[in-house]
């Protein structure tokens, strides 16, 4: 090893001076290579709040969002916290494949279903929506104060 560091030393000013000069379409990578930036799933409202309502109704919303910034997502999966609550994601009035790409500028709704039957008092629910844009996943919630049919 010590052999070789005054030859490494004397090499280095010529590779640093090399290395200087290159650029990124020089590298010989394409530039459709590089990374897209993500876009974002932008949602109009992120809670709803139902009030106070008779148990037995299921309860619906639909969550508007549209895909922002200057690249697409994917929509990986739909989890809500609980069994009583039901999410569907929907673009062009047609029920979403999760993981196919949604290109910037497209607009959709997430249905989220609330069921009040067999519930009551205040009962909210999570519905997280994973992504591969920039934030990776956005919570939506759902809530209603559910009161007895009949007392």
């Amino acid at each position: 090893m010590h052999s070789l560091l005054p030859l490494l030393r004397s090499a280095l000013p010529a590779l640093l001076a090399a290395t200087a000069s290159l650029s990124a379409t020089s590298l010989l990578i394409p530039t459709s290579a590089w990374a897209q930036t993500p876009g974002v799933l932008q949602f109009s409202d992120l809670k709803k709040d139902f009030g106070s309502v008779v148990e037995g109704e299921d309860l619906r919303h639909d969550y508007a969002f549209e895909v922002t910034g200057s690249g697409p997502i994917k929509i990986s999966n739909v989890h809500a916290s609980c069994g009583c609550t039901i999410g569907k994601v929907m673009i062009g009035g047609n029920a979403y494949t999760f993981n196919e790409p949604i290109p910037p500028g497209t607009k959709g709704v997430l249905q989220a279903w609330l069921r009040t039957r067999g519930y009551r008092g205040v009962k909210a629910s999570t519905i997280d929506v994973f992504n591969d844009g920039q934030q990776g996943k956005v919570q939506l919630t759902i809530s209603a104060n559910i009161q007895q049919f009949l007392q």
